[in-house]
């Protein structure tokens, strides 16, 4: 057990001296759900490296040994507009291997201060496939479509039936909430009628009840820097 217990520590330590000339190294920034209730989604400094031949919009991310990081964390790469929620993390490995989906949308909830990457899949339902908008890839929503957001407390208040506007012309409205996979919110929605009061060019749904934020907002921070015109100031991964 001794022997074993020191190659492995041996191991870990070659490994952590290399991280940053192993091939896919990149400087990001990690925001886990504490950054987001504490900090408004501050994250803090980070380095992953990248697997290679993993798919476009699922990839492998390596952490340094002995990292934790929670499921449904975000991951922003640094220079890069590129932001990957954490699905499960397989923490067996001497470099933990984290599963990730790259973020192909933001979901914006009016009167929350932050708007929050998503990954959209709608091949569950059937999808109009991949869309190249300017070289930001995208799934063209179907009548029926899937999100994976992180769970804080900001997003654990959706409620069914909530409506949401996404690329500035889909309407959706919640259907089902599943936050107890993964440590992470798994939002299904359907599309929805358009209403009068609908804010397309800001994302903004109209919707009969608002969600209520303002125990959360405290005093210090209650201020309108945080809005622009209504808008949220603040978005995880925004550089």
């Amino acid at each position: 057990n001794n022997i074993r217990e020191k190659r492995e520590k041996d191991s870990k330590s070659a490994l952590d001296r290399n991280f940053t000339i192993m091939g896919g190294y990149k400087e990001c920034t990690l925001t886990e759900p504490q950054d987001v209730n504490e900090n408004f989604g501050e994250g803090r400094p980070f380095e992953v490296v990248i697997k290679s031949g993993t798919e476009e919009l699922k990839k492998d991310f390596l952490f340094r040994p002995n990292t934790h990081v929670k499921n449904g964390s975000y991951i922003s790469i640094n220079n890069e507009d590129r932001t990957y929620i954490v699905n499960t993390v397989n923490r067996d490995e001497i470099l933990p291997v984290a599963h990730c989906y790259l973020c192909n949308d933001v979901i914006r909830i009016k009167g929350c201060p932050v708007d929050f990457p998503i990954y959209e899949n709608s091949t569950t339902f059937g999808t109009k496939g991949i869309v190249d908008n300017g070289g930001s890839k995208f799934l063209e929503l179907d009548s029926k479509t899937r999100a994976y957001l992180q769970f804080n407390k900001f997003t654990s208040r959706i409620p069914l039936g909530y409506r949401f506007i996404f690329k500035h012309k889909y309407v959706f409205s919640v259907t089902e909430i599943d936050h107890m996979v993964y440590d992470h919110l798994i939002v299904t929605m359907k599309i929805t009628e358009k209403h009068p009061n609908d804010d397309f060019e800001n994302n903004i749904a109209w919707n009969a009840e608002d969600i209520d934020f303002s125990d959360l907002l405290d005093d210090k921070i209650q201020d309108e820097s945080l809005f622009i015109d209504g808008v949220p100031s603040l978005r995880v991964g925004a550089t």
